[in-house]
């Protein structure tokens, strides 16, 4: 089979979140790092996406078998945003730190992790403020920046009071956040 066949398979076999398929394709030459151009998901590779579709155990996989933690999409999302904003899963995102991905990194419009942590638009998380906060402590503890504006003129500490978290709003400003 030619490469970039196997590849678009193996991307969408990620979109699946089949843990065993993905290791067969890993293991019969599937490019861990390959991308495809999916029009909700433009240039995000398998890990990318299984993130985005909260498949912890294949994105633990696909972490563990050496996928990129730190490249960027066509609009510049991380993996650590999607993990930050969309699984919300503290295992998944401190696997992310440890293997280094860019806790500062900046998506188009000036959103990093921590954005993507508190103003995620998941409605049956939305309100789960201890779950946010934990990704929060987790990222901020790891260096995020707490004190930036995006392109909406947000700061993390505006976003966490206005989708009501304060738990989190104060942990932001116990580590020096400014409105």
């Amino acid at each position: 089979m030619r490469q970039d066949k196997l590849n678009d398979i193996f991307w969408e076999i990620a979109k699946e979140g089949d843990a065993k398929f993905i290791n067969f394709f890993l293991d019969n030459g599937a490019d861990i790092d390959c991308t495809h151009d999916a029009s909700d998901m433009p240039s995000f590779t398998p890990l990318m996406v299984a993130l985005r579709k909260r498949y912890k155990e294949a994105s633990i996989l696909l972490i563990k078998r050496g996928a990129n933690v730190s490249p960027y999409s066509r609009w510049k999302i991380t993996p650590l945003m999607l993990a930050a904003g969309y699984g919300r899963d503290e295992e998944v995102v401190a696997l992310l730190i440890r293997k280094k991905s860019k806790v500062n990194a900046e998506d188009i419009a000036g959103n990093t992790a921590l954005t993507y942590a508190i103003s995620n638009n998941n409605e049956e998380e939305k309100t789960d403020c201890q779950k946010v906060k934990k990704i929060v402590e987790l990222l901020v503890t790891h260096g995020s920046a707490v004190n930036f504006k995006n392109e909406q003129g947000d700061t993390p500490l505006s976003l966490a009071i206005e989708r009501g978290y304060q738990e989190v709003a104060e942990f932001l400003r116990q580590n020096g956040a400014k409105k």
